[in-house]
């Protein structure tokens, strides 16, 4: 489950892609299958929220990691580049990577 909290100094990766309408469903599929195959077991991995706009173009991959190196060590394993080449299939408009760390959470109490 997804923890934020200005407290916890988890790792957040955020990633936009961007995709024609007619691939977004399709590729919720392939993250969400390859996070439920292998990422989940990376060492550091903690959670991976899948989000998708209304109008079909987006989704969005809010993951959470205990370390920014869990994030770094993740990224030089094989099977990203088996990833990322899965990902040429869905004629990714724009893939936009950030990281960040929470500063602020306003809740209703």
């Amino acid at each position: 489950m997804p923890t934020i909290s200005q407290a916890s100094n988890l790792f957040t990766e955020i990633i936009v892609f961007t995709v024609e309408p007619s691939q977004q469903q399709a590729l919720i599929d392939a993250i969400v299958s390859d996070a439920d195959r292998w990422i989940k077991h990376r060492p550091g991995f903690l959670s991976a929220s899948i989000h998708k706009s209304p109008d079909g173009t987006k989704v969005v991959n809010y993951a959470q990691w205990r370390s920014s190196s869990d994030w770094q060590a993740f990224t030089e394993d094989p099977q990203w580049a088996v990833l990322n080449e899965k990902f040429k299939q869905f004629d990714i408009k724009a893939l936009d990577f950030d990281s960040y760390q929470v500063q602020c959470v306003i809740e209703v109490p």
